[in-house]
Parts: structure tokens; C-alpha cells; sequence
């Protein structure tokens, strides 16, 4: 009997020996030899002692056996020599058909990014075979054998001669294996700079002659060069999914891709059911990822997104000097994170869903979801009702909202909404090549159509998308959304009177006519009492502000003030109701504002004004001035002046050494109480919650002379200065 290989068949002569008399599986190697005495005698054992048992010592370690009368020593170390040799081998990027990597040893990226090789993820001992960043082991972003783990040390990475990857255990078990378009005739598994695992024939580096790459089987992350999407020929699905647990990579409940279906889409998926949706790509990004503008803005990032007849794909490359990745994890999140190979850990500069509206349908259909209006996020488009008001009653929207008015194909109009996160696409059709008039026209024709919009928000707009049935998954944004043409009943109250029968409109007649007399005598006398005040007051108008006009008054005793009352009216955003929010304050003739009586606490300033005006910039900033003078050098008084806890484009944070005055920023006390907590009573000056006022000048100091002079105990951060010279 042999004990060797036959090179020509590939056949190997090995013993393997039982582990006990009752378990047949491999164990120690013995020889025996048979002796004059008839009994058979162990002539040589392995392993004799710990150090002959495979991998003791882990990779680059040699076992040292020091023994003594009390006890055997085993000791692990390295050599130089050995070390030297070894990682020259575990430095390499790619192997060919005859050599293997077997746990404890790694391919590496030429450029050190990347490393493959075998490893247990969170506290689990199963072993699985992944890449993860050489900079950040703990960082895996692919694994091939995701739902068939190892369960010991003893797997082994090959390349066949046909060019197929194969994981084994024990050498002999097939744990997982690669797929092959085509047999290579000189086969290599390489490991990309890219982070991409390929397998090429001989040198040939052409992404699209590949006989496989991991790129096509994502796991959870998304790296650049990396796609999401789908290929039309092939079939192939390019998606991200979840681990199921940090201790266990195989796919769990949630799933981000491209959805093809209608208008592709990006959307997170929890099973069958859809979790998020980022929406369709608008020429720039998607349109629910208003936030990745300021990213493109910045330049850090270019992304792109194809759509043909073969394919539809999104991925995103990041500025040179920056590393890169977009991850789902297990909780249903997208996250991007970006960090350089210097950088000591990862910096999360995006995520979704960011908040209750991200959510997807939480409106329903004919609904927009609006988180400044919490906690009544939804709200009915024109000309819709809640579908089960009872349930918007309790806060649950979902049930979405039912038009008012029957709607009648060829009596319809348009009505516009802009600053739209666009509905659901999975029910649409699209043209990249109509105008949005060529849109209206198309969508007028089919009655099945319920909305339009530009596809491509780019250089004015193009492109055509229609919807067909409800619209679901809307919300509003401040700033980065879209423009939706919803169509509507082209009716009115009074046209729904006139089309009555005519037994029925003498009816509304008799009930309707009287009313409106009525109202019309009542709103006269209101509109000639109105009038008659205005004329009054208008003879001693000074002006009119940006928040309304100004007038001449006085205050008891006879001091002229000036009068500036502030009103925002009630307006109407995006077709849905906004709020009333009133108030006024009055600016003495001077230009020192004086609202005790309206809002509690005064604002003073040292100059003067001929026409005083109060007026909230477009930066934000609510400052007092004269009527005609715009330069802010000349502002009497600004907010800007005193920051609270944001720090807003054109305030600046530092010191004022002419005037004494300090720019910083303060945190508040409490959500209910907005008091600084940092510096609340100024420079001198010391706060007790026992004392009313609770700040009290130090011993040896008085109050700034700049404060205002009818200081009120809001206005503490003034500070306190020195009653006389200090060193006297």
C-alpha cells in the first residue's frame, strides 16, 4: 500500500484514523508493528505532545516544548526569518489553480485597502470567508459563504483550472462555490484595489471579459464601482442585504434595491413589504434624498444613475481622498460613511429614513406627510377628504384621503403642488424625451391618469412621467422639492348648486339668497367701520415696514411713539392650510423699541431713527432701522447681535472690542425653559434660583452702563463691570 499521490490521476493514498474505538472520524496518526509476542506494539505516535498539534501557535507562531519535573511549558514565537516569509506570501493579491488559502492566511489589495481571508464575526466562533478593510478589520463588506458557515479552523480557498472558486473543509467538504460564464485557459482569483474579488484569464484586466466577480453577489454594503440596480438581459439583481444579527451575516429581514417597476426607484424592503422609499432619480439624485445636495454641492461625491433597455443601475464614487460606503443594516437603515485611511474611525455623514415622513405611506394615498407639522404630520390635498375620519381623529393616517368631487375624465383641471418628495413610481409610465406641456397633453388624453410631472429636474425640467391610480408616499420639504400636477374636478360649490334639479334650486334659492343678503349688509357695516379707523390712523402714518405699516402714537403721560404692528397672515403652502400666527410690538418715535406692553421685555440701542422700522430679514436675523436705510452697518438694533442656541449664515461668534459687545452662543436650560445655561447672568456677576432676580453684580461691581437703561431681569447677560479703579 502507498501513502503518497498519483500526479497523473489526481488519486492521493492518506490514512486517517479512527478518533476512538466508537467514533470513526479522523483522530491522532499511530503506526503499529507486530511482534514475536502476537500482540501488535505502537512503534511511533503524533502528535506526542502540544506542539504537534496543527495551528498551536496561530499563524507565524512556532511552538517551543520546555519540560521540567513539576510540568510541561509550551511556548509560542516568531523569527524574523519566518515572519519575513510568511507575510511576503500573505501579501499577495491573487492566487492560480494549485494553491490555496487556508484560514489564518490572507490576500491582500495591491494598494493595501482590502483584505480576504477567514474570520468570526461579533462573538460568534463559526468562520466565514469575507473581504473587510485591511485599516478596519471590524469593517467586513462582502462574505461569499453568508448562510453555510464553518464551524472550526479548517477551510481552504481555491481556484479550479476551469476558473470556478470553490470553499472547502477538510479539503474535501464543498462549503460554497462561484459560477463561470465561460472556462478560462490560465485562471486567477485576484483581489481588486476596487475591493472587488475577480476571476480573469491570465492577464486580461477587462472588467467585461470577468469570469466572476463578487461585485455581482453584494452582501450589506455598497461599494464605489459597485452596483445597485438591474440587468435586463442577464436577470441579475445588484442588491444590498442585511445581516440578520452582528453575530450572524446570513440575510436578514430588510432589502435595499433599485426597483424596476414603473419608474425604477430606490427602496428599502422589509420581507415583501416596502420600509422606505428614496424614490426616483430626478436628473441630480432621488427624489427623496433632498439632504444629498448639500454632499453634491461640497463635491465630495459624484453619483450616477443609468437607465437603458439593458440595464438600470445607481452607484456613487467619492472624492479621491476619501473612502467610501453605503450600508443597510439590521435595523432597515441605509447609511453612508466616509473616513480617509489615516482617520482612526468612520464618520456617518447620511442615513434613511431620517424621520416619521421617511417612513413609507404613512399618509396614505392623496396625502403629504409634513414633519413641521407635527404631531399632525398628514394632511389632505385640495379637494380631498380622510377616508376614515375617525381613524384621523386618533392620528392614524394611513387609511389616506378620497376625493370630494366625483372626478369627470373631460372636465378636469391641474393643480400644481411644488416642494414634493414625487409619489410612488411603481405605478407610472415615462418618457424622457416630452416637454411638461407634451406631459399635460398625454396625461389629459387617458383618464387613468391622475398626475404628471417632469422625470428630469435639470436645466428647467424634461422629461414626462405619469401616474396611474393613487398617489402615495408624499411629504414636503422646505427646500429640494418637486413640482406634481394632480388632476382635479373642474367644479366649484357654485357650479355643484346650478347643476341641482329645479325642484331643489328653489329650495337652495329661498335658503341661499337670504344669507347672502344678510352677509353682505353685516360685511358692509364692518368694512365702513374698518375704514373709518384706518382713515384715522392714517393721518399719522410714518411709513410701511416689512412687517407692516407704521404709524405715530402715544403713550400714557403723551411720549409719541411709534407704532409697528407685526402680522403674518394665514397662507396657503403647497395647497394645504397654514397657521394664523399674530402679534405686535411698537418702536418708539426714537427707534427704541417698547413692547411692555405686548410681549414683556425692551430691546435698546444708543442711535436714533427718523423712520423707525422693525423688520425679520431673509437671513433671519429681526432687526430695527431706518425706514430707507438697508445697510446692516447702520442697523439701530439685530438679534443677530444676541445669539440663543443656532448659529445661523451671517452671525458671527467672537467679540465686539469698540462696543463691548460679546458674540457666542448658549445652550437652553431646559425643552420648556429657554434661559441660557452658559453665562446667564454676564461677566461679574453670580446666579442663585433662591434670589429674584436670580443675578446679582459681585461685590465691588454695578451693572454695564451699556445695558438697557429700563433693564428688565430677562437681559442679565450684560454683565457687570468694576464700581471704581481696581488697585488703588
Amino acid at each position: 500500500m502507498k501513502i503518497g499521490k498519483n500526479l497523473k490521476t489526481g488519486l492521493e493514498w492518506s490514512l486517517s484514523s479512527w478518533k476512538s474505538s466508537n467514533d470513526p472520524s479522523s483522530g491522532s496518526i499511530q503506526r503499529l508493528l507486530w511482534t514475536e509476542s502476537s500482540a501488535w506494539t505502537i512503534l511511533y505516535a503524533s502528535p506526542t505532545n502540544e506542539c504537534e498539534n496543527y495551528g498551536k501557535c496561530g499563524v507565524n507562531g512556532i511552538c517551543r516544548l520546555s519540560i521540567s519535573s513539576k510540568a510541561t511549558l509550551v511556548t509560542c514565537f516568531q523569527t524574523c526569518m519566518l515572519v519575513f516569509i510568511l507575510a511576503a506570501y500573505a501579501a499577495t493579491d491573487s492566487i492560480t489553480p494549485g494553491r490555496s488559502i487556508i484560514d489564518g492566511e490572507t490576500l491582500v489589495s495591491s494598494d493595501e485597502t482590502f483584505e480576504l481571508g477567514f474570520f468570526s464575526p461579533g462573538s460568534s466562533t463559526k468562520r466565514y470567508l469575507g473581504i473587510w478593510y485591511k485599516f478596519s478589520p471590524e469593517t467586513v463588506v462582502w462574505i461569499a459563504n453568508r448562510e453555510a458557515p464553518l464551524l472550526d479552523h479548517y477551510g481552504a480557498l481555491n481556484v479550479t483550472k476551469e476558473g470556478t472558486i470553490i470553499l472547502l473543509h477538510m479539503k474535501t467538504e464543498m462549503i460554497w462555490s462561484s459560477s463561470r460564464i465561460r472556462t478560462a485557459e490560465n485562471p486567477v482569483m485576484q483581489l481588486l484595489d476596487s475591493g472587488n474579488l475577480v476571476v480573469k484569464d491570465g492577464n486580461d484586466s477587462g472588467s467585461a471579459n470577468f469570469l466572476w466577480q463578487s461585485f455581482d453577489l453584494p452582501s450589506d454594503t455598497l461599494l464605489p464601482m459597485m452596483k445597485l440596480g438591474k440587468n435586463f438581459i442577464t436577470g441579475m439583481n445588484w442588491s444590498l442585504s442585511s445581516w440578520k444579527s452582528p453575530d450572524d451575516p446570513a440575510p436578514g429581514r430588510f432589502t435595499a434595491l433599485i426597483d424596476p417597476q414603473g419608474f425604477p426607484q430606490l427602496v428599502v424592503r422589509n420581507g415583501s413589504e416596502t420600509f422606505y422609499r428614496g424614490g426616483s432619480w430626478n436628473g441630480e439624485r432621488f427624489t427623496g434624498t433632498p439632504d444629498l445636495k448639500q454632499i453634491e454641492s461640497a463635491n465630495l461625491f459624484k453619483f450616477e444613475f443609468v437607465l437603458n433597455r439593458n440595464e438600470v443601475y445607481y452607484k456613487g464614487e467619492p472624492y479621491p481622498a476619501l473612502i467610501s460606503r453605503l450600508a443597510v443594516n439590521q435595523s432597515g437603515f441605509l447609511e453612508r460613511f466616509v473616513r480617509t485611511k489615516q482617520s482612526q474611525s468612520w464618520l456617518e455623514i447620511y442615513f434613511a429614513p431620517r424621520d416619521e415622513c421617511d417612513y413609507y405611506a404613512v399618509c396614505g394615498a392623496y396625502a403629504s406627510c409634513n414633519t413641521y407639522n407635527s404631531p399632525l404630520l398628514c394632511t389632505c390635498l385640495d379637494g380631498f377628504e380622510p377616508k376614515y375620519p375617525k381613524e384621523w381623529d386618533h392620528l392614524k393616517w394611513s387609511g389616506g384621503c378620497t376625493r370630494m368631487t366625483t372626478l369627470a375624465c373631460r372636465d378636469s383641471v391641474f393643480t400644481k403642488y411644488n416642494g414634493l418628495k414625487l409619489p410612488d413610481t411603481s405605478n407610472s409610465s415615462f418618457d424622457t424625451n416630452m416637454s411638461l406641456k407634451e406631459c399635460q397633453a398625454e396625461c389629459s388624453k387617458n383618464c387613468s391618469c391622475t398626475a404628471y410631472a417632469n422625470s428630469d429636474i435639470r436645466n428647467g425640467g424634461s422629461g414626462c412621467l405619469l401616474w396611474f391610480g393613487g398617489l402615495i408616499d408624499m411629504r414636503i420639504y422646505i427646500d429640494g422639492g418637486q413640482d406634481l400636477y394632480v388632476r382635479m374636478a373642474n367644479s366649484t360649490l357654485g357650479n355643484l348648486v346650478v347643476r341641482k334639479n329645479s325642484s331643489k334650486n328653489k329650495e337652495v334659492a329661498i335658503i341661499v339668497i337670504p344669507i347672502i343678503l344678510i352677509g353682505l349688509v353685516w360685511g358692509g357695516i364692518v368694512f365702513y367701520l374698518r375704514w373709518k379707523k384706518l382713515t384715522k390712523r392714517d393721518s399719522n402714518k410714518l411709513g410701511q415696514g416689512g412687517f407692516g405699516p407704521v404709524h405715530k402714537g402715544t403713550l400714557p403721560g403723551g411720549q409719541e411713539i411709534a407704532e409697528c404692528w407685526v402680522v403674518v397672515r394665514v397662507k396657503r403652502v403647497h395647497g394645504f392650510q397654514g397657521l394664523n400666527i399674530e402679534g405686535q410690538l411698537c418702536v418708539r418715535a426714537e427707534g427704541k423699541i417698547q413692547p411692555e406692553r405686548v410681549m414683556g421685555f425692551t430691546i435698546g440701542n444708543r442711535n436714533a431713527a427718523e423712520e423707525p422700522v422693525a423688520q425679520l430679514l431673509d437671513s433671519g436675523s429681526f432687526v430695527v432701522k431706518d425706514r430707507n436705510d438697508s445697510d446692516p452697518e447702520s442697523f439701530l438694533w439685530q438679534s443677530f447681535d444676541y445669539p440663543c442656541d443656532t448659529f445661523l449664515p451671517g452671525m458671527k461668534i467672537g467679540r465686539n472690542i469698540v462696543a463691548g459687545l460679546d458674540w457666542h452662543q448658549s445652550s437652553w436650560k431646559s425643552e420648556e425653559d429657554p434661559a441660557p445655561v452658559y453665562d446667564y447672568c454676564g461677566s461679574h456677576a453670580s446666579c442663585s434660583t433662591d434670589e429674584s432676580p436670580p443675578c446679582n453684580c459681585l461685590e465691588g461691581f454695578v451693572q454695564r452702563p451699556e445695558s438697557p437703561g429700563d433693564l428688565v431681569p430677562v437681559w442679565f447677560f450684560y454683565g457687570c463691570i468694576r464700581s471704581g479703579r481696581c488697585c488703588v
